[in-house]
């Protein structure tokens, strides 16, 4: 799936593979001629694209052979001079729709390209919200994929608050809770080792305060208006 994304730039062709990559308009000749390629053109598998070039140009430019796989593959090739000339290397670049995009490998690009059509759930905010903590909003993300009774608590969370702040506290609760109580489970399960549930209780606070400070460092407020940690400390931290 991911072989056709990956565009190769030519330079000198000494990197890039004449067969498996992606270097001529046509895609992966190994894909377009099919496994006898390398037979019938004496080039093998493992060829290197200089490796099908000499001085004065493509190697199969001197065949007089009438076999449709040489003539396919004659047609494919490129200017063979730039290539012969350039002293760069070759590049590989992430194309995950053709002519989109800037070359450089993106997850939401690759992501939109695989699932062209995704489908939007209730709860995707109350997930990948900004701020989050990713080890937390990953456990979250699995809980509201399986479910597990988390529903309504998932359909609340979409706006428990008018209060902006407030909304980020509660959501970072709900995800530090959920990590925490999985941990707690897997230690109890697996290793024997239980906490009382006030540490449990004090390291989500903790966790919270230390997650809040930089974002509240980071907010421009308005004329009287409080900080997250500023909020986080009237409501919940007493």
């Amino acid at each position: 799936m991911a072989r056709p994304m990956v565009w190769c730039e030519l330079g000198s062709g000494i990197t890039a593979s004449f067969w498996h990559d992606n270097w001529t308009p046509h895609g992966p000749l190994i894909e377009l001629i099919g496994d006898r390629g390398p037979q019938v053109t004496g080039l093998p598998i493992d060829a290197a694209v200089a490796d099908a070039l000499t001085d004065d140009g493509w190697w199969l430019d001197r065949s007089r052979s009438r076999s449709p796989t040489i003539t396919l593959l004659k047609a494919c090739f490129p200017n063979p001079q730039e290539i012969i000339d350039s002293e760069e290397d070759d590049t590989f670049l992430w194309y995950p729709e053709p002519g989109r995009g800037s070359g450089n490998f993106s997850t939401s690009a690759t992501w939109r390209a695989l699932h062209h059509t995704p489908l939007e759930v209730f709860w995707h905010k109350v997930v990948w919200f900004a701020g989050r903590v990713p080890k937390h909003a990953f456990i979250t993300w699995i809980a509201a994929r399986d479910r597990m009774g988390f529903e309504a608590i998932l359909r609340w969370l979409n706006a428990p608050s008018r209060d902006s702040s407030v909304t980020l506290i509660v959501r970072l609760i709900f995800q530090a809770v959920l990590y925490l109580v999985w941990k707690e489970r897997n230690s109890r399960v697996h290793g024997g080792v239980e906490k009382p549930h006030s540490a449990i209780v004090a390291e989500v606070q903790q966790i919270i305060r230390f997650r809040l400070d930089p974002l509240a460092r980071r907010q421009v407020l308005a004329s009287g208006q409080s900080s997250v940690l500023a909020v986080w400390f009237s409501f919940f931290d007493r």
